[in-house]
């Protein structure tokens, strides 16, 4: 990118004003001023960090130390650009932007990167004009099979023991299920220091010979070919960032301040975001072993995480991959997909091979909108296709024998 995308928290502008200003009068009103700029009235406008904030800089690692001073060394290079004041959600106001810019002369330079077909930020340097995109070729992912579970298993939703344990014991069964010897590639959030548990020694418990597992947490799933001959991935939830940090990435891209917090470019974002991580992840393993004619290797990856758009964003990153729902055995179905089922078993078992949405509508008392929210769920769309069914416009109805 054209600049480095960083955030700065209104907390960490104040936070040494109370020891700084006896020492340093002239230094803590610099700060102070900064950090009145940013005000939730104002969130979404520009603010220009002064180059004289540098000078506080100065008397803040003279007065109170270089840990005070390292704490808001980031002001250094926001010094003299403009960044936009955003807040995330239940957080404090933060400054976002684009910092430490590339040199005037780095250009003309040949980009070669796989994510540049599905990362958001090169189109927002492409709308900049800092970019030109070249005839490009897309790799035929028909090899690929990618099972979607539906259901959370970021970081936050792993803290839960319950769900913790429901999401590790079913990739334990998965992993007993291919044998003793398959090797797995587990892509997982990556672990901090004081956690309550240990999602990588958690799963190396449940399963035997872990020593076949390799763990590859967010962050550093790129760049490594050390893992392209295992044929097997588990995605335990997509890297998730804070809305701001997409603000951020926006702005380092090129993009117009004005729409750095606007939700439809946010969500755009966010999306590319998404993709660009998804395949890195991914092809670390075997899918990266391509042949001469642009197919990919032979993998199968299982992908757990609830976000709604998961299955189109998965078939826009690997254009030709097989994407089905995946429920392990002896998961319940969500309420709503489960109440669907059961009327749905009770009315073919009334009617024999068939029976109207309109039926199964009024039977729960639902709307046919809300029926057709439920249909497109993917764990309605697996159990369809495990019980041998199909869906036509007005009905469910038993798979007719080819």
């Amino acid at each position: 990118m054209p600049a480095k995308a960083q955030l700065l928290s209104k907390d960490r502008i104040v936070h040494p004003l109370e020891d700084l200003r006896p020492l340093n009068k002239v230094a803590a009103a610099a700060l102070t001023a900064l950090g009145d700029s940013l005000s939730d009235d104002k969130v979404g406008e520009a603010v220009l960090v002064p180059h004289s904030i540098k000078v506080a800089l100065k008397a803040l690692k003279s007065n109170l130390g270089d840990d005070a001073a390292n704490r808001l060394s980031v002001l250094n290079d926001f010094a003299g650009r403009e960044g936009v004041i955003v807040k995330p959600k239940g957080l404090e106001l933060q400054l976002a932007g684009g910092v430490m810019p590339l040199p005037d002369d780095f250009a003309p330079c040949l980009i070669l990167d796989a994510s540049g077909r599905v990362r958001e930020t090169y189109s927002a340097m492409e709308a900049a004009g800092t970019l030109k995109r070249l005839p490009g070729f897309t790799a035929d992912y028909s090899r690929l099979r990618v099972h979607l579970w539906s259901r959370p298993a970021s970081r936050e939703a792993m803290k839960d023991d319950d769900a913790r344990h429901s999401v590790l014991h079913a990739a334990a069964t998965l992993i007993a299920s291919q044998g003793d010897d398959e090797e797995w590639l587990i892509v997982h959030p990556k672990e901090r220091a004081g956690e309550s548990h240990s999602v990588t020694e958690e799963l190396r418990g449940l399963v035997s010979n872990h020593e076949r597992l390799s763990f590859l947490h967010w962050g550093n799933h790129h760049g490594t070919n050390q893992y392209r001959h295992i044929r097997r991935v588990i995605v335990l939830g997509l890297w998730r960032q804070p809305d701001t940090a997409y603000s951020a990435l926006h702005i380092a891209s090129g993009g117009p301040l004005d729409l750095a917090t606007d939700g439809e470019v946010m969500k755009a974002m966010k999306a590319g975001e998404h993709r660009h991580h998804l395949l890195q992840a991914i092809c670390r393993a075997s899918v990266r072993n391509g042949t001469d004619g642009g197919q990919c290797g032979e993998c199968e990856a299982y992908v757990i995480d609830g976000l709604r758009d998961a299955p189109a964003l998965l078939q826009e990153t690997f254009p030709g991959a097989s994407v089905t729902p995946w429920l392990p055995e002896g998961e319940p179905l969500p309420r709503g997909v489960s109440g669907a089922t059961m009327a749905i078993e009770a009315e073919l078992q009334a009617t024999g091979g068939k029976v109207s949405k309109a039926a199964i509508c009024a039977r729960l008392g639902i709307t046919g909108e809300a029926l057709r929210k439920t249909i497109k769920a993917p764990e309605f769309v697996e159990w369809i296709d495990r019980n041998g069914l199909e869906v036509t416009t007005r009905a469910f109805a038993l798979r007719q024998a080819a």
